[in-house]
């Protein structure tokens, strides 16, 4: 069976898979494919993440910090 998913369901689940890997979510495979960046689509999100230690940026990847990865549900459940 396929199941099909409407755009915002698709960036959510690639920014929640891209988040459990170490490298974490890429902003530029997220652009290249929804031709939006991260920022534009979970601004108050990414800084909530920040502000709470559980999220942080690199070079052109937003990843789980130490922190994060202890609390990453709490984490993942505000991009649902």
């Amino acid at each position: 069976m396929i199941e099909h998913i409407d755009k915002t369901t698709e960036m959510m689940e690639t920014i929640v898979l891209g988040l459990r890997l170490v490298r974490g979510a890429s902003k530029k495979i997220f652009r290249a494919r929804f031709g939006m960046n991260i920022d534009d689509v979970y601004p108050g999100i990414i800084a909530e993440l920040k502000e709470l230690g559980l999220l942080e940026e690199a070079d052109e990847y937003i990843r789980l910090t130490p922190r994060g990865w202890l609390l990453s549900n709490e984490a993942f459940v505000r991009f649902l």
